[in-house]
């Protein structure tokens, strides 16, 4: 999860400029791209397989568990605070951070 982490954070100091809620807006973003990595997933598995894996309710339960999931992570959770992610970022070294 450090990808996200690091993710979180670089769209939290996007954000942080132009709106009050910037946590929630990265939180919110980063929800939605696991769960369209998952849904993608089960679209695959759909086309190579021929059978259904996926429906609306699938999907709306998805994109739910995530939403919640990564809002819980990084808003309530005091070990992925901004503050902590952006200490563990100013650790990284330039090369690791271009290369990441």
């Amino acid at each position: 999860m450090r990808f996200f982490d690091y993710l979180f954070y670089l769209i939290y100091k996007l954000y942080s400029n132009k709106e009050k809620g910037a946590a929630s807006s990265s939180a919110g973003i980063i929800g939605g791209l696991q769960a369209a990595n998952i849904l993608s997933i089960l679209i695959m598995l759909t086309i190579v397989f021929q059978k259904t894996f996926l429906n609306t309710m699938i999907s709306l339960f998805v994109i739910i568990i995530f939403q919640i999931g990564t809002y819980v992570r990084y808003i309530y959770n005091e070990n992925h605070s901004i503050q902590k992610v952006e200490n563990k970022w100013a650790n990284v070294d330039e090369s690791k951070r271009i290369a990441n």
